[in-house]
């Protein structure tokens, strides 16, 4: 029985005061996130070389910007910030990390290539810095406003399949779930990067517009130079997965990531990155400069992953030793497991229209396995690629699979 027209008016009514409450909701809640983030910032330490890079991109001396850097630092940064990021750290040759690098110009440098090969963050906290914003405050202003544009852009693309009130809903989870929200408060180029990258996700899929995908990728890169393994998961899955005649050939595809290649390279030699190796042993064991480095040995390689294996058993959070700031979660293992489950759900269905949803998914997974060999640290800031991406292509991959499953038999049509 068809309802009447007053009762399909107030189900229009109804319908269109929930989205109104529920986008309110999310508005307010990313209103008071941001002002949260403005009144009670978290000083991580990587906002030290991003500074320092910043003061690089003007001041050609070494020794000039470290002398700016940390008369910045003490300027900006509460006094107890500033005693913590100038006082002790990890062990070193030649003395505590964190004192050394205060004084070693050397061991500064060094510690500059972990991070210097991310312009156009730092090109960004320049341009805000030229605006007059404070160069700390500088620092963290991409983290808010990007991780505001995933909002929205959670909500454009939840929109192509909900109506207004569930896809604000879902933005708010997206938004609000722990390694999303915990990005927010720091100082780093994650949320712009994680916004790239899930922007490419939505036009692959919802336009399947390789070029402008293939670009954002590639924008990824000059954000995280270490996006380019995102960048050769997905260029392979691509190739595995999706359809021959609907993507790009083999050739063109190889280009891509022949570029990306080229880009990453360029950035570690122009950034002078120390490489995985230094990341890889740093971690738990800083170094001044990198001739401290032991050799690149397996034996040293399969020592080192037995030990940060050791420490993953841990569940819920690593937090910072301040208690302010998280560094890692096992929730990699729950996107990844999730993106994995969704792959094959989408590949047993054998719909043509879901390849691009299985190639970005098991492009991710494929990208977080190797990132895990490479550097086994389950930090969330290192798995920003899976956060916001692999909830809306699941959406979008069971709003398909729904869909489907619900017209009439006759309606169905599967390759042959």
């Amino acid at each position: 029985m068809s309802p009447t027209p007053a009762e399909a008016l107030l189900g229009r009514r109804t319908r269109l005061a929930a989205g109104i409450a529920c986008a309110l909701l999310l508005a307010c809640s990313v209103a008071w996130s941001l002002y949260l983030s403005f009144q009670k910032p978290v000083f991580n330490f990587d906002l030290v070389d991003y500074v320092a890079l910043t003061i690089e991109w003007r001041e050609p001396d070494p020794a000039l910007v470290q002398q700016r850097t940390y008369e910045v630092l003490r300027a900006e940064l509460p006094p107890e910030v500033y005693a913590d990021f100038t006082t002790g750290g990890a062990p070193t040759v030649k003395g505590p990390f964190r004192e050394r690098i205060v004084h070693d110009l050397e061991a500064f440098e060094a510690n500059l290539g972990f991070h210097r090969g991310r312009y156009l963050y730092t090109l960004t906290v320049l341009g805000l810095h030229a605006l007059g914003v404070p160069l700390v405050t500088a620092t963290a202003w991409p983290n808010r406003f990007f991780w505001t544009l995933n909002a929205i852009l959670v909500v454009v693309w939840a929109r192509r399949h909900f109506a207004l009130a569930p896809a604000a809903l879902l933005a708010l989870g997206v938004l609000y779930s722990p390694p999303v929200l915990s990005q927010l408060p720091g100082s780093s180029p994650d949320s712009m990067a994680m916004f790239f990258l899930a922007l490419a996700a939505c036009v692959l899929i919802e336009r399947r517009a390789f070029r402008a995908g293939l670009a954002l990728l590639t924008l990824t890169v000059l954000v995280r130079s270490d996006f380019v393994l995102v960048c050769g998961g997905i260029g392979l899955a691509l190739f595995l997965f999706a359809e021959r005649e609907r993507r790009p050939s083999a050739g063109q595809l190889a280009l891509w990531l022949g570029a990306c290649a080229v880009i990453y390279l360029a950035i570690a030699r122009t950034a002078r990155d120390p490489g995985w190796w230094a990341a890889f042993i740093g971690v738990n064991r800083r170094v001044g400069t990198f001739d401290e480095l032991p050799p690149v040995k397996a034996s040293f390689y399969l020592i080192g992953m037995r030990e940060k294996l050791r420490v993953m058993h841990y569940l819920g959070y690593d937090i910072g030793g301040d208690g302010s700031y998280v560094r890692g979660s096992t929730f990699v293992v729950v996107y990844a497991v999730a993106a994995v489950i969704g792959a094959t759900l989408a590949l047993r269905a054998r719909w043509r229209e879901l390849d691009l949803h299985v190639a970005l998914l098991v492009g991710l997974a494929i990208a977080t396995a190797v990132r895990i060999v490479v550097f086994p640290n389950l930090w969330d800031r290192y798995f920003v690629y899976l956060w916001v991406p692999v909830p809306l292509v699941l959406v979008a991959l069971f709003t398909r699979l729904v869909a489907r499953a619900s017209e009439p038999p006759a309606a169905e049509t599967r390759p042959g």
